[in-house]
């Protein structure tokens, strides 16, 4: 949709009923006050190929690789990690995904709903892993041997988190998957994107708008929302032709189980303006794997040369002729199965 800007009061307080108890979801604490009540779900290798990820058996069970969904995403939008759950599960790992405050499955705590809070996001990851450590007997996982992914934003989100506790990460974490990770700041990302993507003033102006009147709205408790993806000239977020054609293609149809929706409050931007991943990833030293896409316009090849030149003993593989989303699909998928299965079996 190309709508500039829109409310729901019903819909931004919305809180997702619980998932089925019997399909591997697990709850814990989240959100920047904890107040959030996130879920996330387990999946678990057989016994035949449990081998593959360092010998699994009842008494040391598998590894596990938490999956932080990339910007925007959640459960709803299964096509975003589920090549990779499927791989991953089938090399014989465990795997946890989980959705963030206000996305998904996860209630909102304190904010509304469809809030891209990176801060939140962070700590909502390593909500996960200590959840992951905390319960790994019952869940029968090997909570000393954790693996981290994540995909365009929260690309950043696991180096951010990994550089913590003096570069070695949460505890339990032995190694890290950034995919086309989006490491410029989010002010970098928006100003640098306008001599690549020319968009006529009267889009940039609406946007400006938005921002004004969702910060208006917002005193008065009424979340606003911009699309985070939308046509060029529109009053998205995101508007290039890649991100527009490639955001459409995660979506869910009709949107989801979990009534997920082409937009985020206007606040957001707020948020995502001072996010500034590159500056932490000097003090990282547990592995890590960074896979790039040689034509990628939204988190370009370059930031991930610059993080993986500060990042001692890091790999980074670039995918050539192949944009954002293109990683999704075909060719260029199996490579970053492969890169990233190769990663693992060395590293976790």
């Amino acid at each position: 949709s190309s709508a500039p800007g829109w409310s729901d009061p019903q819909w931004s307080n919305f809180e997702p009923p619980p998932p089925p108890n019997d399909e591997g979801w697990i709850s814990f604490p989240g959100g920047r006050d904890g107040t959030a009540k996130l879920w996330g779900r387990v999946a678990l290798p057989d016994a035949s190929s449990a081998d593959a990820a360092g010998g699994a058996t009842p008494e040391k069970p598998p590894p596990v690789v938490v999956l932080a969904p990339g910007g925007g995403l959640s459960h709803d939008c299964g096509m975003g990690m589920a090549p990779f759950v499927e791989a991953f599960v089938t090399e014989g790992y465990a795997v946890l995904t989980f959705d963030y405050a206000t996305f998904g499955a996860s209630g909102n705590g304190d904010q509304p709903r469809h809030t891209v809070d990176p801060v939140q996001h962070v700590l909502d990851l390593k909500a996960a892993v200590s959840a992951v450590r905390s319960r790994s007997k019952e869940l029968g996982v090997d909570g000393d041997r954790i693996a981290l992914w994540g995909v365009s934003l929260s690309g950043s989100h696991v180096l951010v988190a990994a550089s913590e506790e003096g570069g070695v990460g949460p505890p339990g974490v032995r190694a890290v998957c950034s995919l086309v990770p989006m490491l410029a700041n989010g002010f970098s990302a928006l100003t640098e994107s306008i001599p690549l993507n020319p968009r006529p003033f009267s889009s940039q102006a609406k946007i400006l708008a938005l921002i004004l009147k969702g910060m208006l709205l917002g005193i008065i408790g009424r979340p606003w929302y911009i699309n985070f993806y939308g046509p060029d000239g529109s009053a998205s977020a995101q508007q290039t032709p890649e991100n527009n054609n490639g955001y459409a293609s995660l979506a869910p149809p009709g949107g989801g189980e979990y009534d997920w929706r082409n937009g985020m409050t206007s606040s957001s931007l707020f948020k995502l303006f001072p996010y500034n991943p590159l500056s932490h990833v000097a003090s990282i030293k547990v592995p890590v794997s960074l896979v790039a896409a040689g034509d990628d316009t939204i988190c370009r090849e370059r930031y991930a040369r610059s993080a993986s030149e500060q990042i001692e003993g890091s790999e980074l593989v670039v995918i050539p002729n192949v944009g954002h989303f293109g990683i999704w699909y075909g060719e260029p998928l199996e490579q970053v199965l492969d890169i990233q299965l190769n990663f693992l079996r060395r590293n976790l």
